[in-house]
């Protein structure tokens, strides 16, 4: 029987997902400061850089006890869970969907998760979503009468 959480009963293990070519993710639920968030862990690099993984999550893991408890869970999760959805992790199409490096994408409807790389952050900043198309439409038709 598996204990139950002490350090870490703020952070809610959802589901696991998978991608094709960055392996298993667990779908996690973060309540900090009375707030939650999702948030999705790598278990790759969860296995691999722990302490850098676990600091991505920013759940307040202060102690080297909350710390091994949380990688307890998040291994104990890998062994039982099973993947339910799909993980994008690479900008592009993704079949109906357009992912941005900034992990936005187009239509905003689609019901995607998507984890991108760290190596992806620096170019988010340049295609962040600053609105929507049908924002945008106007603006064209407006600026196509002052083109002198």
């Amino acid at each position: 029987m598996t204990p139950k959480p002490n350090h870490t009963r703020h952070m809610q293990i959802i589901g696991m997902g998978e991608s094709r070519d960055e392996g298993q993710f667990l779908d996690l639920l973060i309540t900090t400061g009375g707030r939650r968030r999702p948030a999705l862990l790598s278990l790759r690099d969860a296995g691999k850089f722990p302490r850098d993984a676990l600091a991505s999550l920013d759940a307040n893991l202060l102690t080297e006890e909350a710390r091994r408890e949380s990688l307890r869970r998040f291994q104990e999760a890998a062994r039982t869970m099973r993947p339910t959805f799909d993980v994008i992790t690479r900008p592009g199409w993704a079949g109906d969907a357009f992912v941005f490096p900034d992990e936005t994408f187009i239509p905003g409807e689609a019901n995607l998760a998507v984890w991108l790389h760290r190596d992806h952050l620096p170019y988010g900043l340049k295609f962040k979503s600053k609105g929507t198309v049908k924002e945008w439409q106007p603006s064209p038709i407006w600026h196509a009468g002052t083109a002198g």
